[in-house]
């Protein structure tokens, strides 16, 4: 969905839907080398939930960041910075959309 979010909001990068794909598979890849190492991190030190939940979202958002500023380098810089949180807005949408699906979806299947 993340995929789906990013090429809408760069359609003017010009790339299909498929390199974006692409694209947000390697960064997730890292994302959870990443996860890996700050939970084992964590869990040697005796970390609470700020070092397992908090510090690996805010680097990954942060890699997020700076992997779209390399790869989208046709576009201004400012406007690389906008359509990344753009890419966070519209997956957040999509997903309210999908939950708000699913319960209507759950409801009506119960009511039967």
């Amino acid at each position: 969905m993340f995929s789906l979010a990013s090429y809408w909001a760069f359609l003017k990068a010009r790339y299909n839907y498929f390199e974006h794909l692409t694209l947000n598979l390697y960064i997730t890849g890292q994302q959870i080398i990443l996860y890996l190492v700050v939970s084992g991190i964590s869990v040697l030190i005796g970390g609470d939930d700020f070092y397992q939940d908090i510090v690996p979202m805010t680097i990954s958002m942060g890699y997020i960041f700076w992997v779209y500023f390399q790869f989208f380098r046709s576009l201004h810089p400012i406007l690389r910075i906008v359509l990344t949180f753009t890419t966070y807005l519209i997956n957040l949408i999509l997903t309210i959309l999908l939950l708000f699906l699913a319960g209507i979806i759950e409801a009506l299947t119960a009511a039967l």
